[in-house]
């Protein structure tokens, strides 16, 4: 597909679409952002993508040049709204926001612009573990308060799990009949080849808190004391580089690094298991995506979305928070057996059929 131009605003009279999100860096959360609008511009929506933080690296080339892209720049999402306000930028009839923050200053917005605009909220994150884990301070205390006194308020709401569908209930109180659980589409791109196995262990994922990075680093020191020649691949960067880089100091001969891929397939064709640490979770796309390239993986068993992907000892292994020294008897389990089973994601065409369903219901 053709690059989406970031420009001025179409003005056509037919169903128009607004997708918001915080930047189209290489995240899990963009990719699907691009997917969704994509999806939608080929079912015949007038789709925008509206965004306020550049990125070095971007989706933007895998856009599809029917969807417009809209960067409002602005150095947070409050002042994204200021800006909003400042330009009196017109929003379309349905809003699908891309993070609970997002969510609530665009509700606002909508509020003080006296308009009757529909938004579709999609949870990223576990919502309640996604609360804990900010830092304590009055950000934190004004985010928990506004996340459980207005996020409830949105017309519709898209899951990417079951998991995550209950906690948006029991912790926000928002009413289940207007939560829809979508899986996370993986990309046609994902697919399985035949080709050398020369990775043993893979991680993507970025090197953040919440992708538990501290026990990715005892868990493969941990591997290489038990076999000293594992080769171990990781790719990602984040603000637990330094983790990292203290394994790369001690192990250069087992370990490898990308910050970043454009190729990502690639990778998962190669390695023998992908393992996933985090403490939290949407939904893992790195684990359906390693599935599909009929690559097997081990996980904690995380809130939420890892239960809903891996049936533990046929396509992977899931393993208890946070016992890193089963993790790596399971590791070494699924190396020398031969697990592969089914896997759960939605191709293009059911997610479309998805995103209908809840449009019309608005």
């Amino acid at each position: 597909m053709d690059g989406g131009s970031v420009g001025s605003i179409n003005q056509h009279p037919e169903k128009k679409i607004d997708l918001v999100i915080d930047s189209l860096g290489l995240g899990g959360a963009e990719r699907v952002c691009c997917n969704y609008a994509n999806i939608l511009v080929d079912k015949g929506y007038k789709v925008r993508i509206i965004f306020f933080r550049k990125s070095s690296d971007s989706y933007l080339e895998f856009i599809n040049n029917k969807v417009e892209v809209i960067l409002v720049e602005s150095s947070s999402c409050p002042m994204f709204i200021v800006n909003l306000i400042k330009i009196k930028f017109n929003l379309s009839d349905i809003i699908i926001t891309f993070n609970h923050q997002i969510s609530i200053l665009i509700r606002f917005y909508i509020l003080c612009s006296r308009t009757k605009k529909k938004i579709i909220a999609r949870n990223v994150n576990f919502l309640s573990s996604d609360l804990k884990q900010r830092k304590f301070g009055i950000k934190k205390l004004l985010t928990s308060l506004s996340t459980k006194l207005f996020y409830r308020n949105m017309n519709a709401y898209i899951a990417q799990c079951n998991a995550m569908k209950e906690d948006m209930v029991s912790s926000c109180g928002i009413d289940i009949n207007k939560i829809s659980v979508v899986y996370n589409p993986v990309s046609d791109s994902i697919k399985y080849f035949e080709t050398t196995k020369d990775i043993d262990i893979l991680f993507v994922g970025r090197l953040s808190n919440q992708k538990g990075i501290e026990y990715l680093s005892k868990i493969i020191r941990n591997i290489i004391e038990i076999n000293d020649k594992a080769k171990i691949f990781i790719i990602g960067k984040g603000d637990k580089y330094s983790y990292i880089e203290e394994l790369l100091k001690e192990f250069p001969l087992n370990i490898r690094y990308l910050e970043k891929t454009d190729n990502v397939n690639f990778f998962y064709n190669r390695a023998k298991l992908t393992i996933l640490t985090s403490k939290y979770e949407g939904f893992p796309n790195v684990l359906a995506e390693s599935l599909k390239a009929k690559t097997p993986v081990v996980s904690f068993d995380c809130k939420s979305g890892p239960s809903e992907i891996i049936e533990h000892g046929v396509n992977g292994y899931l393993v208890p928070c946070y016992d890193t020294e089963l993790f790596v008897q399971y590791v070494f389990r699924a190396l020398s057996g031969k697990i592969s089973g089914p896997i759960l994601y939605q191709n293009e065409s059911n997610i479309g059929k998805e995103l209908n369903l809840i449009i019309d219901k608005l």
